[in-house]
């Protein structure tokens, strides 16, 4: 997508024949995995009860369940990290920590903020929730994430942006319409650690040499679908992975961080090597210039050149960055276990 507008550069539904498979992946639900998990933590730095230099327990947990057995979130590699910041948590992916984040803020916060950033698929209120049970389409993550990229600014994704006839006359148009949903400081906050996960977290595969780069990985259901949904200052790009048996993909070290990220990385490379476009920098780190510094570049930042006019009803830069720091809560909070997000397809009903 389009940071600027909302428009669909690009949309691959799957490989191979048309003919042969007219399942279009891009456009139908997956499992989304850890690549959820920035909804959870901006729901917390918008409410204030969690910042980036927030410390979070990454060590076991176990929620009682009133009926079933109790509920016992591990991380992706079985071990804990003990005390850790949140830019870390969130940077490493670690599992534990997105769960005690939920707890902390409440998962409808959660949910509330998910649905304001662009996600319109169900999403069951449970702590599993933050680790990314639920589906949703890659068009969808990608529409969200945008939000991000514009520093809080939410537009809907656009397929079609006019009409023409067969004398090039504008017959119909369908212009962007943006509307600020988030302001600019938690956003700005999430996108300082998702260059995190790009440049020392679990996205280094979707590292770009010559522009900044903000994502986060996802790995669902035993590697059945791997996730990158990552942008740059102008370009918002979400790549699945996974197969028409709905089977875990096979070798060893399989994630989002190695594959897609990978895919992510070289399809930007492409682009831009055909789109010359200046590096600028995120929307929401230029607006907060000299307070809120990421990575110590907001010096050389120059904004996006955005086609639309909105009121901008962010905070002013007086609230600095760490002003918000708070003390988490993560205890407490009886939940139902969710039941598994699984992709669900069909593939030979709609195939021809």
């Amino acid at each position: 997508l389009d940071v600027r507008d909302g428009a669909v550069i690009a949309l691959v539904g799957g490989v191979g024949k048309y003919m042969d498979n007219q399942w279009n992946c891009a456009t139908n639900p997956h499992t989304v995995g850890s690549a959820f998990k920035p909804f959870v933590y901006l729901a917390a730095f918008v409410s204030r009860v969690l910042d980036p230099n927030s410390i979070i327990d990454d060590s076991p947990l176990i929620i009682k369940e009133k009926h079933g057995p109790d509920y016992k979130p591990k991380n992706y590699d079985g071990k804990f990290m003990g005390p850790i910041t949140v830019t870390e948590a969130l940077s490493k992916s670690r599992n534990i920590c997105a769960i005690r984040a939920a707890q902390a803020v409440g998962i409808d916060s959660v949910i509330e903020v998910a649905r304001r950033a662009g996600i319109k698929q169900q999403l069951d209120p449970h702590l599993s929730l933050a680790l990314g049970c639920s589906a949703i389409s890659p068009m969808e993550m990608a529409g969200a994430y945008s939000t991000f990229a514009r520093g809080g600014i939410a537009i809907c994704p656009r397929v079609i942006r006019r009409i023409e006839n067969k004398s090039a006359d504008t017959v119909a148009s369908f212009p962007p319409s943006p509307e600020r949903v988030f302001e600019t400081l938690p956003i700005a906050q999430l996108t300082d650690i998702l260059q995190d996960v790009v440049a020392t977290g679990t996205g280094q595969q979707a590292r770009l040499s010559d522009r900044p780069a903000a994502g986060k990985t996802g790995t669902a259901d035993q590697a059945k679908d791997l996730w990158f949904v990552g942008f740059t200052p102008d370009l918002v790009t979400a790549v699945w992975g996974g197969n028409r048996d709905n089977l875990p993909i096979p070798g060893s070290h399989v994630t989002g961080g190695t594959i897609m990220a990978r895919i992510w990385r070289e399809y930007n490379k492409a682009y831009y090597a055909r789109h010359p476009t200046p590096s600028g920098w995120f929307v929401a780190c230029t607006r907060l210039a000299g307070d809120f510094l990421p990575h110590k570049q907001a010096k050389k930042a120059r904004p996006v050149p955005a086609p639309y006019t909105v009121q901008d009803t962010s905070e002013s830069s007086s609230n600095s960055y760490a002003s918000y720091r708070s003390a988490a809560n993560p205890s407490g909070g009886a939940i139902i276990k969710s039941q598994r997000g699984v992709t669900e397809y069909r593939w030979s009903a709609r195939r021809r």
